[in-house]
């Protein structure tokens, strides 16, 4: 089965961010133009209203209809404590901030719902689907900007990346996704 065109894959990545964290996590998103994402997050960066150690990054690896490929799911520490109590119903005053970046067990979840939606969506119900178990990975935000002035420069040849940003909180959430040829 091919994949959808870059414009539909665009639009399934940015609507399940959307509706999984809204239905789940019960997190409202408000959608960040493409041409507005550097300039944004540069100015977060500048106005101090981000702090490096209060990010979060969930990594999940994935096998489908014979492509391989990685979802990466970025968020603002408070969100990600967020979506620990709203997903997994942990009492807020209980979540250590160090703990829930570091092990990111709400945004695991999140990320292995998301992944599964995203594949249905592009292959359907039948393809056999190997997903890896989600995995923290420490980053900083100036590594995300980095990801995604990475993604902007545009795919490698053995690569097809797709994007999407929304902001909670005025703080952005981000799911990339990638497809290695």
């Amino acid at each position: 089965m091919e994949l959808a065109s870059p414009k539909n894959l665009n639009e399934i990545v940015k609507e399940s961010l959307w509706k999984i964290l809204e239905q789940h996590a019960f997190l409202f998103l408000d959608p960040l133009p493409e041409d507005d994402i550097m300039s944004y997050l540069k100015q977060l960066k500048v106005e101090g209203n981000f702090q490096d150690k209060d990010y979060l990054c969930v990594k999940m690896n994935f096998e489908c209809n014979n492509r391989e490929g990685s979802f990466f799911l970025y968020m603002s520490a408070d969100s990600a404590i967020e979506i620990e109590t709203n997903l997994l119903g942990n009492d807020i005053d209980q979540i250590d901030l160090v703990q829930c970046i570091r092990e990111g067990d709400g945004a695991k979840e999140i990320l292995n719902i998301m992944g599964a939606n995203i594949l249905t969506e592009i292959y359907g119900e039948e393809p056999k689907r190997n997903l890896s178990i989600p995995e923290s990975i420490e980053v900083n935000f100036t590594e995300v900007i980095k990801q995604i002035q990475d993604y902007k420069k545009n795919s490698q040849k053995d690569t097809e990346k797709f994007l999407t940003v929304m902001l909670t909180n005025q703080f952005p959430i981000i799911l990339q996704l990638i497809f290695y040829r």
